[in-house]
């Protein structure tokens, strides 16, 4: 543009495109251009500085995450280590327990199983405490019909020597009241302790009335009759 407007003052004669226009109109140019360089250098210099601190702050941030990163590292290190030791310690913990829990359990069974062989054990003696008990009741009625049998057999008795020998009925008959007026006393039949194996009979079957003593008046009575005749 500058080598145009030298060509057209140099060939054209007119006074707009003089030498003295074409000089000033350079030196706006340039003056021009000296500020737009100008600015431009300062806005060069600004973006160097921001450039420059953001750079550093880049710097800084990255600096601050390698240390963040560091610790971060570091902590989560300590803290997996110490949540594998706690996390032993409750596994050995539960084993414990565990292993106490089956010996508990094993004893529990035990002992359940000692109960159930004592409760059977229990039922057993009950049975035959109960079958024992049923025997002495029927015993005890056994002895109270034969009691109550006495009096007729002693009647049937006395009848007997009455007609054999008088005299000694009436000595027998004096015997007989001076035993009934002797109070009774009942007595209770004793309680007898049996282990499981004893099976020995409460009473014996022995006859509850003595006929040898009903034999010895008769053998008498013969004797006196013997020597009356004599």
């Amino acid at each position: 543009m500058l080598d145009q407007l030298l060509l057209a003052s140099s060939v054209s004669t007119s006074e707009a495109y003089s030498k003295v226009a074409v000089e000033a109109i350079l030196q706006r140019v340039t003056k021009e251009h000296t500020v737009n360089t100008s600015t431009f250098s300062m806005v060069v210099s600004d973006s160097a500085v921001v450039c420059k601190e953001m750079t550093e702050k880049v710097n800084k941030l990255i600096v601050d995450t390698r240390e963040f990163m560091d610790n971060y590292q570091a902590s989560f290190a300590a803290l997996r280590t110490e949540f594998k030791s706690d996390h032993e310690a409750f596994q050995t913990a539960i084993d414990v327990k565990l292993s106490k829990l089956q010996v508990d359990l094993a004893m529990e069974s035990k002992i359940m199983d000692a109960l159930a062989l004592k409760e059977e054990n229990y039922k057993v003696l009950e049975t035959k405490l109960q079958y024992t008990q049923k025997q002495v009741d029927d015993l005890l009625a056994e002895k109270a019909v034969t009691q109550s049998c006495i009096p007729d057999v002693n009647g049937l008795l006395s009848d007997i020597i009455e007609t054999r020998d008088p005299h000694d009925f009436h000595h027998r008959s004096s015997k007989v009241h001076s035993d009934d007026v002797k109070p009774k006393v009942s007595v209770k039949p004793p309680v007898i302790k049996q282990g499981p194996k004893d099976k020995e009979t409460l009473f014996s079957n022995e006859p509850i009335i003595d006929d040898s003593e009903d034999e010895e008046p008769d053998e008498a009575q013969l004797k006196r009759r013997k020597a009356r005749e004599a």
